[in-house]
């Protein structure tokens, strides 16, 4: 996969997030760990031309403990790049459940 490409979806990604950054060597330095940082996330992007991506736990378990490092929550982005193009975000869970109350909250309010 592309450099480039990779770094521009990147860039993509942290521009769409609240104070999101593209981390430095895209995550390879041992203190700036995944891919895009923001006040809330740590996230790790994926892209593919494919019809499927596999989430693999390791690397899922890998942003986990990352993140609450951090003090954000854990995240994957999977950018389906063939047409029509498709960008989905994976969370834990737990933070899918807080979501879904926080919405319900919102929404009786």
């Amino acid at each position: 996969m592309s450099n480039k490409k990779s770094d521009k979806l990147e860039k993509k990604v942290a521009k769409d997030l609240i104070g999101g950054k593209r981390q430095i060597a895209s995550g390879a330095l041992p203190f700036w760990k995944n891919d895009v940082s923001s006040d809330n996330w740590l996230v790790e992007h994926k892209y593919t031309d494919a019809k499927s991506y596999t989430v693999k736990k390791l690397i899922f378990k890998d942003v986990i403990i990352n993140a609450f490092k951090e003090g954000k929550l854990p995240a994957m982005v999977i950018e389906f790049t063939n047409a029509p193009a498709l960008k989905i975000a994976i969370i834990r869970y737990e933070e899918f459940l807080e979501l879904d109350n926080y919405l319900k909250e919102e929404h009786e309010n």
